[in-house]
């Protein structure tokens, strides 16, 4: 799992390649490293958060090869959502 920080610098260079207004517009009000830094620690906690709920899920195969299989995804899963629905979200326009 990625720490806060690397979350954190991700969307910085998401913000600055697909939002730079927004930006220039935190960084020039000094919000920007809370901002950044929230975001970190949510998408760790929400990484967190996925990872536990799919861990304990009712529904993991019994069969030992299928369930490793299963085992083995769910980082990727979580992670994969941690980025598509926190880091790589764009902020609403203000």
């Amino acid at each position: 799992m990625p720490s806060a920080t690397v979350y954190a610098k991700m969307h910085r260079r998401f913000l600055q390649t697909q939002q730079p207004k927004m930006y220039l517009k935190l960084k020039e009000s000094g919000e920007l490293q809370n901002y950044l830094r929230k975001i970190g620690q949510d998408a760790v906690e929400m990484y967190e958060a996925i990872e536990n709920q799919m861990l304990t899920a009712k529904d993991l195969p019994e069969d030992y090869p299928e369930r490793v299989k299963a085992l083995e995804r769910i980082p990727l899963v979580a992670e994969e959502i941690v980025l598509n629905d926190l880091v790589f979200q764009p902020l609403p326009q203000q």
